[in-house]
């Protein structure tokens, strides 16, 4: 055997070796990236979120309009981590996302003054565990 051999084979062994491993490094960080992106946008609607109870709160505009608002923005954020665990399977946040209607429909627009007071709290400390229950992915 030739040198030129010895190098031949060692290159096709690396290719053939390098290929698919490179391949899956390149698939994963793909999905990693676009499950990173799709927690990046759940983190937004989460602060939108935050945002319009802080405006209705402020403001003291308890209108149906405003209740339906909250409404949609509980649909988008049950879509939100449905398109996330569909990226990567694992459990679904019922809880939080339940705790998080009940404050922005019940708490928010309650006829209690006490229960309006800490609803904006309340919603803090759910928005948080539900931002960290789906954690950032990286190769």
């Amino acid at each position: 055997m030739q040198l030129s051999d010895i190098i031949a084979s060692i290159s096709l062994l690396v290719s053939v070796v390098g290929i698919p491993i490179s391949y899956c490094l390149g698939g994963r960080n793909a999905k990693h990236s676009t499950y990173n992106a799709a927690i990046d946008e759940l983190e937004n609607l989460c602060q939108k979120i935050l945002n319009e109870s802080l405006i209705i709160h402020k403001e003291m505009d308890y209108s149906e309009t405003n209740y339906h608002r909250m409404i949609a923005n509980h649909k988008l954020l049950q879509a939100k981590c449905s398109k996330i665990n569909v990226l990567v399977p694992q459990d679904y946040p019922r809880n939080q996302l339940r705790e998080i209607k009940q404050i922005i429909t019940d708490q928010l627009f309650s006829e209690e003054s006490n229960q309006r007071d800490t609803a904006i709290r309340n919603l803090i400390y759910k928005l948080t565990p539900l931002i960290e229950f789906y954690p950032k992915k990286f190769l």
